[in-house]
């Protein structure tokens, strides 16, 4: 028997089409590209900003270096809320002193940042992101990021305000994402790479990923296949990697009891009738028999059951699961080589 299996909450991403990417003008940063925000500015918004976002140009080397997340209200951020926020997001103190190695530069709707690893704007604009966003929102297969394209109302990005590469840019979205996720709650829509041209919908999980040593992983596998896969329950693959997360599940159970890191997930069977899918929820609690927990898929068979929704899991039910650990990377996700493979074998041989 084949059986759905969501992929959303390991990969997290989606790609824009080619062709709508070209349907769409991208406003990403606040300074163009041979006005980069300059080190000890204090006066007023990075060089090159204007009233509203400039129009995003690439740096030298062409390439956009940006983390934009889509809102479903206005932020309207301050230099206040600013600087609490990446202070506790990077767990750095915030000054206001050029001499140090972190400071921060407001004047509202950008926020300039200097950190360890480079300088920084933050953009905090209440106006859609995307320029014909009913076209571009149509040509979207996705329903619940063609959704988030239609609903949102406003934007927030970090971007690297450097006029060339950063010299570690790893280290950039490191800190870039560590940002991002903490802009992003409590009313984010999904998470946009425009170096990439790759979109996210935004959830705890994905958010947990954006704030770990390797922030670009929500974008991984995303060349705008499905984010879902139909494979057969009976494939040896799958089920060694669920027999392997089912052995390791005191481990999991262990690490939520202890708060040993955030966003537990698990995956396994939910049934509608005759219909069954392999979705994850986000844990809130653990009893002897059932994960309690909230959807974090969007069914794409079982019609009443929402994303977001409070549901439960028989624990002989759970086939994998997936945290944030207290160093920031992934632990678990056992059957997420299956599924790729299974993925890729089927995009790849398309009936």
């Amino acid at each position: 028997m084949k059986t759905i299996h969501a992929y959303r909450s390991q990969t997290g991403a989606r790609s824009l089409a080619a062709a709508v990417l070209c349907t769409a003008v991208l406003s990403t940063s606040a300074l163009a590209a041979e006005t980069p925000a300059a080190a000890g500015k204090h006066d007023g918004a990075p060089v090159g900003a204007s009233t509203e976002a400039v129009k995003a140009a690439p740096d030298d080397h062409g390439r956009l270096i940006s983390l934009v997340v889509l809102l479903r209200e206005p932020r309207k951020l301050d230099e206040k809320s600013v600087g609490s926020l990446v202070s506790k997001a990077l767990t750095i103190p915030l000054k206001s002193d050029t001499a140090d190695k972190t400071f921060v530069v407001t004047k509202a709707p950008y926020y300039q940042i200097k950190l360890a690893s480079g300088i920084y704007v933050i953009n905090d604009i209440d106006k859609p992101y995307f320029d014909n966003v009913d076209k571009l929102a149509k040509e979207i297969t996705d329903p619940t990021l063609s959704k988030a394209v239609t609903d949102h109302r406003a934007w927030v990005s970090v971007d690297w305000a450097g006029k060339e590469e950063p010299a570690d840019i790893q280290a950039a979205y490191v800190d870039m994402g560590k940002i991002a996720a903490a802009l992003a709650h409590p009313d984010a829509l999904a998470i946009y790479s425009p170096e990439a041209g790759q979109l996210s919908p935004f959830n705890d999980s994905v958010a947990a990923m954006m704030a770990s040593a390797d922030p670009l992983q929500i974008f991984e596998g995303s060349d705008g296949e499905d984010e879902t896969v139909s494979i057969s329950d009976d494939d040896p693959q799958l089920m060694a990697a669920q027999a392997k997360a089912r052995k390791a599940w005191p481990e999991f159970t262990k690490a939520f009891e202890a708060k040993a890191g955030k966003d537990f997930t698990v995956n396994g069977r939910i049934m509608e009738g005759d219909k069954e899918e392999h979705m994850w929820l986000t844990v809130t609690s653990i009893d002897k028999d059932k994960v309690h927990g909230t959807l974090d898929n969007a069914p794409v068979s079982l019609t009443a059951l929402k994303l977001g929704q409070d549901l439960h899991m028989q624990i002989s039910e759970v086939d994998d699961w997936l945290y944030i650990g207290k160093d920031e990377k992934p632990v678990g996700g056992f059957t997420r080589d299956a599924l790729a493979h299974a993925r890729d074998t089927a995009s790849n041989h398309p009936r």
